[in-house]
């Protein structure tokens, strides 16, 4: 079982390969909230590490990115 710490880390980690797909596509918070039909605030918050995403947000996201939810989930093991 996952400890707090671990889950925080790993959210984190999360967030950053998100974070890191979306510069690399050259978008903005803004473009990727609505191309995944979610609010802008939703995605800072994920960015941020406020709120960790949904599978359904998190699967949204990746869509919009046009990256496959493995390769943020690969990302997010290397850091």
């Amino acid at each position: 079982m996952l400890r707090d710490e671990e889950i925080t880390l790993i959210s984190m980690a999360v967030a950053n390969s998100l974070r890191s797909a979306r510069e690399s596509a050259g978008i903005s918070k803004n473009a990727l909230a609505q191309k995944a039909g979610v609010a802008v605030q939703t995605v800072a918050f994920i960015e941020g590490g406020v709120n960790s995403p949904s599978i359904t947000t998190f699967l949204r996201l990746c869509a919009a990115l046009e990256i496959e939810p493995e390769k943020i989930l690969a990302d997010a093991r290397k850091q």
